[in-house]
């Protein structure tokens, strides 16, 4: 165990539970915050305030994400620091930017820091997150106070129920977390939270069940009465502009008469000037009335009207009656007709030939701005277009139409508007005319086709806050709608639901409330009871068991206290008798330990086990003790000791039990546990000794060391029942270190046996290695010196010193081998013990020193014998360089170029430097004209010949590297191809086939001249050739077939190496007597014969030849070696495939021609069966099956 972890109380690890919990709490909360604060902005207006909001929004989420990691991976404390910081730097930022917010920004932060103070917080760092708190709350006041100029206004969006929710269930998961400690001590509380929680939860489904059910009620009911009071208000205001149009297409319809060409009466400009000036006065809500006529469509005197009153310089007729300023009515010439936009209100029905109302249009009248609408209807006889007639009128009663609509506490907003998005009135917001329909409705594009259809419908605002509802306002028979609109808050729909919803809400916490404290009176009395017995157990718990629980109830509660006071008095009786039984037992327990420590004190295994056995007798007052110990082969136990005359008995005749299940120490010993007979009489496994006939309970403990069994301790009583289970344990403890005690001085035995062995190993190690010191060759078999009137001379050989009794002698030994003596008389005194001392001491220094100069005389001279080697290496490298290379290695500088040498001799005259590597001479370097005294020459000659002998050194070694690569890469290259050649061979099992594809690929895998193969007939001692190579394009070139060869023949290498079962290689065959030359091969020079063996049988001989002398080394005889080997392996297969080919084929014929056999039913018929398929079956020219019985009558 770790001393130096801390300790963690429970306290500490529930703060850190806590802390855990409430960081992943806390960043619920934050990140809906910021997902609710990201919606916001986004869907407001975009400014460089909403933008920077967002980024410190984003970098925000990024440090609480980052929190999150934290916290998960078990740094709570530093994920909930990072979290909390990052809720305060938000409040602040939001301080910062948006005005209005500080009421509600401190009212978080106190609620959010309270909760976190109470539950998260760890204790020692609560004043920290209080000051930063206090500091953020000050600095946020601060900025409201001064209310710096770039702050703008932001609109909250409501949350809704969903979000009260949803942070109410995270509230109340986190309070119910945090408090279930409190909740878990108590019964009472338990019952009285549960049933609240029981209860709090049908109350929330029911009252969600009503809530929702009225909301969706409420929501359906203004659907359908705000489709209706859209409808009227419809109809009103088309009722109010069908009077422009019908007079409109009364005039329109007038206009037509004069196309009619049955009216004798023509109608002249005039008349018509006076009938439109005429429906002005009668109209005075109207503004204008007009009609324009096509050229020479009116009367076709255009011409004659060119720039005349009321006309313009086309003379078409384009009356405009209007009423001026001052209220009288004017006419004018109409302008801007042909004009596209502008005159749409002429060219739309002259291209569509409908009715057309263009709507709104803005007109001063009387100085003020007035909302009109042009009803235009087209002139049309025999479905060709004339002209058009229509009427200005003021539309202004549709504004005061949508400002009268008061619906939902006048919450409610109203439109009318064009089907192609025009605003024509908007309630209490007249400046919005003639303004695009986005204004209202974001979303215009996606309802404008319904509108333009005239269909009644209901739609959601795009942010879910408004009901809306649509019906077309039909504009007599221009084919157009208009649409008038409502807009309805949700919250104002839905609010008489909402506060049914809280009422039932208030009304159902009541009742919960009076409900839990009903139940927490009741629950009181239910807990009582328990709260008595529990009291009582705690009690018992301390060791009290005079107590009596007193509970009078007839219920559960009462059957329990009986229950526990009886138990509480079985206690009592148990704590008696089992203070006496701990008793025995520790009585037990320390004579075993006792036992144990003075077997210990012993280190001889036999005496010790003897000792062991007499105390465990004697301190326990037993009949007989006995001790078996296993032997190495774990079959038989052997007695090692046993107490008294018995124990003397059993071991002077070897006793031994096997080491099975068929005496109780076997059995003990087998199945690694102890066995008990506690009498003898009753028991059938007991087995009597003829001389320990009073045994009446006998115990068997195993001897064990971890899972093995060294022995069995055996103990027996003169009475029944003394050794039993009670004692089991005492005398366990005994065996464990009895068992370590055998263990240990088994280990002693063997270290005492090892040390020795050592110690005999090193003294054989000092003699051989000063046997082989002194010689005789390099250095005399002995050697001494004699220090004797004051001189040191040297000790004659086999010279003798003269004892008496006064001389000290001390050996010279080396790893207690002695090598020598020193030999001190002392003229007639008596040797002292310091004397003694210090010639001893004196030995062994001699003996070291003498010791470290013979290792170091034996490291020179191996160092001299590496010299050596290292010269000789460097003298046969260069001689193989020498020989390898045929080119000259001796060159001439004449001051004009450097040439080969030819020739050894050298200038005589010249001064040589020797060119030496590890001072091995390899060359000289000769220079001519160099004197001997000039010494700064000589020495630079001498540095440039060391410098050059290394770098020819180098290239010599680099080019025995390189050559030795190109040998290893053909050695792969070989291997490879035996690889390839091995891989095809054991694919193919004809033979046959499977021969030939070895020597084709053998011959030109390994670029040879020629390749065969030999197989080998033990019937006649013969080498028949089976296989053999071929040029390209002559395939069986060569001794194909035409050559045998007896494997005793001489003259044949191919018969050599089935002999010997070895490789035969002759690189000149010329100069080869035992070569067998062949005809046909003349250009062999070079021959390889490696024989095919499996087992110790011989399977034939692959032979291959070389055009080129020198061709084969060892190493080709081993790759050949491992291709035949793999070749005879493949050749043995395929024969074993072809010889169970063929048995299993004659089986099959052997089938066929029973089962033909047993179908015939008559002799004969057998008979012909038999001799027809037994012939076809052999390929006999005749074959016979007959019966006679002509021989065997008598």
């Amino acid at each position: 165990m770790d001393k130096n972890k801390p300790f963690i109380t429970d306290q500490e690890d529930t703060q850190v539970k806590r802390t855990f919990w409430g960081t992943l709490s806390l960043s619920t909360i934050l990140m809906l915050i910021y997902i609710y604060i990201l919606t916001v902005a986004s869907r407001g207006e975009k400014t460089t305030i909403t933008y920077i909001s967002m980024a410190v929004v984003l970098m925000i989420g990024t440090s609480t994400v980052m929190g999150i990691i934290l916290t998960l991976r078990r740094r709570s404390e530093l994920g909930l620091k990072l979290m909390f910081y990052s809720l305060l730097t938000l409040c602040v930022a939001a301080a910062t930017l948006f005005q209005g917010r500080a009421i509600s920004i401190t009212f978080s932060i106190l609620i959010i820091s309270t909760i976190c103070f109470l539950w998260v917080f760890p204790q020692h760092s609560r004043r920290e997150y209080v000051i930063v708190a206090v500091s953020a709350l000050v600095l946020i006041w601060i900025i409201e106070g001064l209310n710096p100029a770039w702050r703008q206004s932001m609109t909250m969006v409501q949350v809704g129920p969903a979000g009260a929710v949803v942070f109410g269930l995270i509230f109340a998961i986190y309070l119910l977390r945090y408090s279930w400690g409190i909740v878990s001590s108590s019964l009472r509380l338990k019952i009285t939270v549960w049933t609240g929680f029981i209860l709090a939860g049908i109350s929330l489904v029911l009252i969600a069940y009503s809530a929702i059910t009225a909301r969706q009620s409420a929501i359906e009911a203004a659907q359908e009465e705000s489709l209706t009071f859209a409808a009227s208000q419809a109809r009103l205001v088309r009722a109010d502009v069908e009077i422009p149009l019908d007079t409109a297409r009364a005039l329109a319809q007038a206009f037509t008469s004069i196309k009619d060409q049955s009216n004798t009466e023509a109608m002249s400009r005039s008349q018509v000037n006076a009938m439109l000036r005429q429906v002005l006065i009668e109209n005075p809500s109207f503004l204008g009335t007009y009609t324009l006529w096509e050229p020479n469509a009116f009367d076709g005197l255009d011409a004659t009207f060119t720039g005349a009153a009321v006309h313009d310089n086309t003379g078409r007729f384009i009356p405009y009656w209007v009423r001026s300023d001052d209220g009288s009515v004017v006419a004018t010439a109409l302008v801007d007709y042909e004009t596209p936009g502008l005159g749409d209100w002429y060219l739309l029905p002259r291209q569509t030939k409908t009715e057309v109302t263009v709507a709104p249009l803005i007109y001063p009248v009387q100085g003020v701005d007035t909302v009109m609408a042009s009803f235009v209807v087209p002139i049309l006889y025999n479905d060709e277009f004339y002209g058009i007639a229509g009427v200005d009128a003021p539309i202004a009663f549709v504004q005061d139409l949508v400002d009268q609509v008061d619906l939902y506490n006048g919450q409610a907003g109203a439109v009318l508007m064009t089907s192609d998005g025009t605003l024509i009135s908007v309630r209490n917001q007249p400046d919005l005319v003639n303004q695009p329909a986005t204004e209202i409705y974001p979303d215009f594009a996606e309802l404008q086709s319904r509108i333009e259809a005239g269909d009644s419908f209901i739609s959601m605002s795009p942010d879910g806050q408004y009901l809306r509802a649509f019906a077309p306002v039909d504009l007599g028979r221009t084919g157009k709608h208009w649409s008038f609109g409502l807009l309805i808050p949700f919250n104002e729909i839905t609010a008489p639901a909402t506060a049914a919803a809280i009422l039932q809400g208030t009304i159902g916490l009541i009742l919960i409330i009076l409900a839990l404290i009903i139940l927490w009176f009741l629950s009181g009395q239910i807990v009582r009871p328990v709260r008595d017995l529990t009291t009582v157990a705690n009690a018992v718990s301390q060791g009290n068991l005079n107590v009596t629980a007193h509970v009078q109830a007839t219920d559960e509660t009462g059957v329990l206290a009986n229950a526990f006071n009886l138990m509480i008095s079985q206690l009592r009786e148990s704590f008696i008798t089992l203070e006496e039984r701990v008793a025995e037992r520790t009585q037990n327990l320390e004579l075993a330990s006792e036992v144990g420590r003075s077997v210990s004190q012993v280190r001889a295994l036999d005496v010790m086990l003897k000792d062991a056995a007499e105390i465990i007798r004697s301190r326990f007052d037993l009949y007989y003790v006995q001790v078996y110990l296993t032997n190495p082969s774990q079959t038989y136990l052997n007695l090692q000791a046993g107490t008294g005359h018995v124990g003397e008995e059993l071991l002077s005749r070897s006793h031994r039990l096997p080491l099975n299940t068929g005496s109780i120490n076997g059995r003990a010993a087998t199945e690694k546990r102890s066995v008990i007979i506690s009498d003898t009489t009753k028991s059938a496994t007991f087995r009597p000794n003829p001389l320990l006939p009073n045994t009446r309970s006998e115990m068997a403990v195993p001897l064990l060391i971890g899972e093995k069994v060294v022995g069995v301790l055996d103990m027996q009583s003169e009475t029944a029942g003394s050794l039993n289970h009670d004692l089991l344990s005492a005398f366990e403890a005994l065996a464990g270190q009895l068992a370590i005690a055998i263990q240990n001085a088994n280990l002693l035995a063997e270290t005492e046996q090892s040390r020795a062995e050592v110690e005999a190993q090193a003294q054989r190690l000092s003699r051989t290695n000063w046997a082989n010191y002194l010689d005789a060759i390099h250095r005399p078999e002995e050697t001494g010196f004699v220090f004797e009137q004051n001189k040191v001379v040297p000790m004659v050989q086999g010279e003798q010193l003269m004892k008496n009794d006064s001389a000290l002698t001390a050996p010279i030994a080396v790893t207690g081998e002695a090598i020598g003596n020193i030999t001190v008389e002392m003229e007639g005194q008596s040797p002292i013990s310091r004397t003694s001392d210090l010639i001893n001491t004196v030995a062994r220094q001699v003996a070291q020193q003498i010791e470290s100069l013979r290792l170091l005389e034996n490291a020179e001279q191996y160092r001299f014998e590496a010299e050596e080697a290292s010269r000789r290496l460097t003298r046969e490298g260069w001689k193989n360089y020498k020989e390898n290379t045929s080119g000259n290695l001796s060159y001439l500088y004449d001051l004009r170029e450097v040439r080969p040498l030819n020739g050894d001799s050298t200038d005589q005259h010249a001064s040589t430097v020797p060119l030496k590597i590890r001072d091995e001479l390899i060359g000289t370097l000769s220079i001519q004209g160099l004197s001997i005294d000039d010494k700064e020459s000589l020495n630079l000659a001498t540095a440039v010949a060391e410098r050059l002998s290394a770098h020819i050194e180098s290239l010599r070694q680099f080019d025995e590297t390189k050559r030795g690569q190109v040998e290893l890469d053909k050695r792969a290259q070989q291997l490879a191809a035996v690889a390839e050649i091995s891989t095809a061979s054991s694919k193919e099992l004809d033979i046959d086939k499977m021969l030939a594809s070895v020597v084709y690929l053998t011959q030109r895998k390994f670029d040879l001249y020629h390749a065969h193969i030999f197989t080998f007939d033990e019937n006649t001692s013969m080498l028949h050739i089976a296989a053999c190579g071929w040029k390209e394009g002559d395939e069986h070139e060569g001794t194909h077939g035409t050559t045998t060869i007896p494997l005793e023949q001489e003259q044949s290498l191919v018969a050599r190496a089935a002999r010997t079962r070895q490789a035969v290689i002759v690189n000149d065959v010329r100069n080869e007597p035992g070569w067998l030359p062949n005809p046909l091969l003349p250009d062999t020079s070079s021959e390889l014969a490696v024989p095919l063996v499996i087992g110790d049988q011989v399977l034939g001989v692959l032979d291959v030849q070389s055009d080129r002398i020198n061709a084969f080394s060892d190493e080709d005889a081993n790759i050949q070696t491992t291709l035949a080997s793999q070749v005879a392996t493949a050749l043995q297969n395929a024969r074993s495939f072809t010889r169970a080919q063929k048995q299993a084929e004659r089986e099959t014929t052997l089938n066929l021609i029973s089962q033909k056999i047993q179908s015939a039913t008559t002799v004969d018929a057998v008979l012909q069966i038999a001799a027809r398929e037994l012939g076809h079956a052999l390929g006999a020219p005749m074959t016979i099956a007959q019966l006679s019985m002509k021989d065997k009558e008598k």
